[in-house]
């Protein structure tokens, strides 16, 4: 089964916007605010964030975007705990590191996990990335090792890229 799973973001003035389908959950859309604290000391930047959530998924959530960067790793989480009016609320956690080793190739880890009501769900795995000018390609392989394995790939464009 493929999922196509868009997403969006962006920053207008002081305020970080992101919009997400199939994310949350299938046929789901999502919008989420949130306004960005850089703590330059740490090369990295915190957004709380506050969402509307709405199709097979309905409710609000809120969350916690992590960025960090040096010139040795880079880092980044995306934490969120929905909160559902008509089906279970959950915390959903993405995070994953890399280091370059080669001229626009990063390689690293990432994983997911889950947290419902009397379950969990917790996958690990290697990631890859290429950069190149304003697009960067991102491979993610999660329990490579286990019959539950799946990858995702993504597609990024930065817009303000030079």
């Amino acid at each position: 089964k493929l999922n196509f799973v868009p997403q969006a973001w962006f920053y207008a003035g002081d305020f970080y916007i992101e919009t997400r389908y199939n994310y949350e959950d299938e046929k789901t859309f999502s919008v989420h605010l949130g306004m960005p604290v850089e703590i330059d000391e740490l090369r990295m930047e915190v957004t709380p964030t506050v969402g509307l959530v709405f199709g097979n998924l309905k409710g609000y959530s809120l969350g916690l975007n992590t960025e960090y960067s040096t010139r040795f790793v880079s880092g980044f989480a995306e934490n969120e705990y929905c909160f559902s009016s008509v089906n279970t609320n959950f915390f959903f956690s993405w995070a994953g590191f890399t280091t370059p080793v080669f001229k626009n190739i990063n390689v690293g880890g990432s994983w997911q996990y889950m947290l419902q009501p009397f379950s969990s769900v917790f996958d690990v795995g290697p990631m890859l990335s290429y950069k190149k000018s304003r697009f960067e390609f991102q491979f993610f392989s999660y329990n490579p090792w286990k019959e539950n394995r799946y990858w995702q790939f993504g597609v990024s464009l930065d817009l303000d890229a030079k």
